[in-house]
């Protein structure tokens, strides 16, 4: 009998009930009667599960009885299930840094704008009234920094009219 792929195929034929051919090495009527009224099944040999199926020609005198081990049987399977796991942990590592890239993109601006709000607090508040718009800033930013210049420039005009009401 040819072999199936690649697999190790074990199987005996009988023909009226009697083995015509066999390439088990166990015993092979042993293996018969475990399968008997079963078209599949897994057994144990040698400590090693195996995909056993039985099948019967239509005038019944042929009978062929296979067994694949189930290491064989889903090696493909294995391999494909190892290399999915793979690419969905590289998709995974690729999608964190572009999410990680992203949010640091999105967040710079606002960052930067804070970070300017606090030297506003802490130096002279004239001098850093023209800050920079950055680049890469969203339509929301850009109205974000615009709001915040305009009250920047508010607070000037009535801090400098409050200090000429007071001289």
């Amino acid at each position: 009998l040819p072999q199936i792929k690649h697999y190790e195929l074990k199987t005996s034929i009988y023909h009226e009930g009697d083995l015509f051919y066999s390439r088990l090495i166990d015993d092979t009527e042993a293996i018969k009667k475990e399968t008997e009224n079963k078209r599949y099944m897994t057994l144990w040999l040698r400590g090693e599960p195996h995909f056993a199926t039985r099948i019967k020609t239509k005038d019944k005198k042929w009978e062929f009885l296979f067994l694949i081990p189930t290491k064989e049987l889903f090696e493909n399977m294995y391999r494909i299930n190892r290399f999915l796991y793979l690419t969905y942990f590289v998709l995974f590592i690729i999608f964190t840094i572009l999410i990680i890239g992203s949010s640091k993109r999105i967040a710079s601006p606002i960052i930067k704008l804070s970070s300017e709000m606090k030297l506003i607090d802490e130096t002279d508040f004239v001098t850093n009234k023209q800050l920079e718009l950055p680049q890469q800033a969203s339509e929301e930013v850009s109205i974000l920094y615009y709001e915040f210049y305009q009250m920047i420039n508010k607070i000037d005009t009535l801090v400098n009219k409050n200090l000429k009401q007071q001289l």
